[in-house]
């Protein structure tokens, strides 16, 4: 008897270990959609009415949240021809913009984030019957004024 009961306490003690250990969820990328965004991996949905709209040589796209609202500019040295991957610059660099970079400006919670050199990831740009769709990798980029950061994914497709 005294055999079975400290048996069955073990398992218990075991059972409860085992089932008590939780591993702390792992931050990362998201799964998004088309005109989608992630700040701090909340998902934020693109306007569904307007899109992305690309003017002159910046691609936009505004939440459809109007509360806590949210803006994602991509600004190229021109519109791209052709579908390839493209380099992160700050804002710095705009006079030095080349044909396969980009500035990224992100404004959510009252304050904006600009992508910097330091950004090293590639920007995948497809280019389809002239519009455009960017998907940017997961990325940290930095408070323009002050020393915060975000990180920041998105999908944009061009109306």
């Amino acid at each position: 008897m005294k055999k079975s009961l400290f048996a069955f306490l073990m398992i218990a003690v075991l059972a409860v270990t085992f089932t008590s250990c939780k591993k702390e969820k792992e931050e990362g990328p998201v799964n998004l959609t088309n005109n989608s965004f992630a700040v701090n991996g909340k998902v934020i949905k693109g306007n569904a009415t307007i899109g992305s709209i690309f003017s002159a040589n910046t691609l936009l796209l505004i939440s459809e949240d109007t509360v806590d609202a949210s803006t994602v500019m991509i600004l190229f040295k021109a519109k791209p021809a052709a579908s390839g991957d493209f380099n992160f610059k700050g804002i710095l660099q705009l006079k030095d913009l080349g044909v396969s970079d980009l500035i990224l400006s992100v404004t959510s919670g009252g304050k904006t984030y600009v992508s910097t050199t330091s950004n090293t990831e590639k920007v995948k740009v497809e280019v389809n019957s002239g519009k455009l769709k960017v998907t940017v990798p997961e990325v940290t980029i930095a408070e323009a004024t002050g020393t915060g950061t975000i990180k920041f994914q998105g999908i944009l497709v061009e109306n």
